[in-house]
């Protein structure tokens, strides 16, 4: 990326270890980047709140979010978490910073809605490098092969719950994750990007033809994606979580034989207008519930027939 195209983006940083945040001023500084930095949950959310006007303008132009794993408080999955039910930030990418002793938090962390990761200590060139291929996809998508969206997530949303209402229809929305078992990710690799896991958007793609009552299936996370459902009740989300299974199933058999990583589908869903009359709502339900899901999946089992 050139200077004027990194010209007044910002990328923020929260990490309470002093030597990465002055690596981020030194390595993407000069390309342009404003580099927006927190040593911790606390100082990030004070920023967020406006209270801090030194920092609030940079939060507000971001392009990229890097959130420790270790920070002292223990809350970069609550910033996570926080920012994919934001309004504002909701389409931004983030990555998850993680260390060798930690590295078994990177899975929770994409099903919160990481994009990807890196793994400590990392140098200016392997920042560089993963900041470039982010941002370059940095839009959801519909699926290998398919276009970005050219509107935020937020309002594709809300546009369809204000369908659902004004029609007196029900629509759901289907959130699921691909949670891995037994090696999961390798932490020999340091640095993960969506594109990194072609396998997801090939998933992805399945999904999309398999799940007929839709043309638009998005990913929002290394491992995660989210599908609109007009006319779809709670019993149909079953049907199609089972239908999903049944297609995935070849796919995801495959990856464990050519990877030695294993994953398994795991879905959850909320309805509108009965349950939420707004996206944030619906949204957050969603991803409440497929967060139950995964913790209550000890381990992939068959689906049935």
């Amino acid at each position: 990326m050139t200077d004027s195209q990194a010209s007044s983006k910002t990328i923020v940083i929260v990490d309470h270890d002093s030597r990465i945040r002055q690596l981020f001023a030194d390595a993407l500084g000069p390309q342009g980047y404003i580099i927006a930095e927190a040593a911790s949950s606390e100082e990030f959310f004070r920023s967020t709140s406006g209270t801090n006007s030194s920092t609030d303008i940079f939060i507000d132009d971001a392009v990229l979010f890097f959130i420790s794993l270790d920070l002292k408080d223990n809350q970069g999955l609550k910033i996570i978490e926080w920012l994919q039910g934001c309004e504002r930030w909701a389409d931004v990418p983030i990555t998850v910073l993680a260390s060798k002793d930690n590295f078994s938090q990177v899975l929770p962390a994409s099903y919160f809605g990481a994009h990807g990761y890196l793994v400590k200590e990392f140098g200016a060139k392997t920042l560089t490098r993963h900041v470039d291929k982010t941002l370059s996809q940095c839009q959801p998508t519909f699926g290998s092969g398919l276009p970005t969206l050219t509107f935020s997530l937020p309002d594709y949303i809300a546009k369809e719950i204000s369908q659902a209402k004004r029609t007196h229809t029900p629509v759901s929305l289907m959130m699921g994750s691909f949670v891995g078992y037994g090696t999961g990710l390798s932490d020999a690799s340091d640095s993960i990007v969506e594109s990194d896991l072609p396998w997801v958007d090939e998933a992805l793609e399945i999904s999309r033809r398999a799940i007929r009552e839709c043309d638009t299936v998005i990913r929002v996370g290394m491992f995660t994606f989210m599908a609109v459902l007009p006319l779809t009740t709670k019993a149909g989300l079953d049907v199609i979580e089972a239908r999903l299974h049944d297609h995935l199933k070849a796919l995801l058999q495959a990856v464990k034989t050519t990877t030695d990583q294993e994953f398994a589908l795991v879905t959850a869903g909320s309805c509108a207008p009965d349950e939420a009359e707004d996206w944030r709502t619906f949204v957050d339900l969603a991803r409440i519930r497929l967060r139950i899901a995964i913790e209550n999946r000890a381990a992939p089992v068959e689906h049935a027939a």
